[in-house]
């Protein structure tokens, strides 16, 4: 071992020299440096490589700051969350969740809270993730029978949903999480209805926008021609020209060039959100 960052982390070198930062619950306690760990045996939570110095020195800081319980409080919130949501989520969660309630419980403590200006957003689009973070609030209440605010749910379940789907950064899925909202209130805009969120066409819908967006930030999209398209634009015209107004706002709004595939795709997921109200 080659430190002893906290109860619940240490730094090690394994056998090809890669450092690594080993996270479990008490895996540092009692260990002094250069004892030898039986990394099979230890109860490991996470276990980062770190390839340059720079990153070592940053993960060590961020550990020093974030206090055992913030540790286990994240680690208990991280594995009923995937029970119950049935998500895998990456290895970074851990240290950004327990350095998020860390700060958080400091906070509370001297009376500073925050609104959560995403509450509304996150709720819509991903409602079972906000459900689950908000008993995750309950939990921190009862574990540190402090008041914590309600809004805190909006902020773990955006650390949950950056965690879910890789995304590298928060801004990241803030950003995202914008441009949906900013979408689905074009679409209820141009239907002049509210759209069914508890509807599997409608969950499809958001599933799709979320990937769409994520590879547009990303520049990961491509402006391929598709023969099919003039056919469906044809035969689905009306939600054709929601996809149309879709299509402009994101252009004026963020430059994006949405190619013919993509315009292919939101019309049938349109198409596909009225037929359900259709149906009721």
């Amino acid at each position: 071992m080659k430190n002893n960052l906290n109860n619940n982390a240490i730094l090690v070198e394994d056998q090809s020299k890669n450092e690594r930062i080993i996270l479990g619950k008490a895996i540092g306690y009692g260990k002094k440096v250069g004892c030898v760990i039986d990394l099979e045996k230890a109860q490991i939570e996470k276990n980062y490589v770190i390839f340059d110095h720079d990153s070592v020195k940053a993960f060590q800081e961020l550990i020093k700051r974030i206090d055992d319980a913030s540790i286990e409080y994240a680690r208990q919130i991280i594995q009923k969350g995937e029970q119950e949501l049935n998500l895998k989520f990456n290895d970074m969660l851990l240290l950004t969740l327990s350095d998020h309630i860390s700060f958080m419980l400091k906070r509370v403590k001297q009376n500073l809270n925050f609104k959560a200006p995403l509450e509304w957003d996150v709720k819509v689009i991903y409602p079972e993730i906000f459900k689950f973070s908000e008993n995750a609030v309950e939990f921190l209440r009862e574990q540190t029978k402090l008041e914590i605010p309600h809004s805190e749910a909006t902020y773990i379940a955006l650390h949950l949903i950056n965690a879910n789907f890789s995304i590298n950064d928060m801004d990241t899925t803030i950003s995202s999480t914008k441009i949906i909202d900013q979408v689905l209130a074009i679409v209820s805009d141009y239907y002049q209805k509210d759209l069914k969120e508890d509807s599997y066409s409608y969950k499809r819908f958001i599933n799709h926008l979320r990937y769409f967006i994520l590879r547009e930030l990303n520049h990961e999209t491509s402006n391929s021609k598709n023969s099919i398209l003039k056919v469906i634009e044809a035969k689905y015209a009306r939600d054709f020209q929601c996809a149309e107004k879709i299509k402009a706002f994101l252009h004026d709004k963020y430059n994006w060039q949405i190619g013919e595939d993509e315009m292919l795709y939101l019309t049938l997921h349109l198409n596909q959100l009225t037929l359900v109200d259709n149906k009721k």
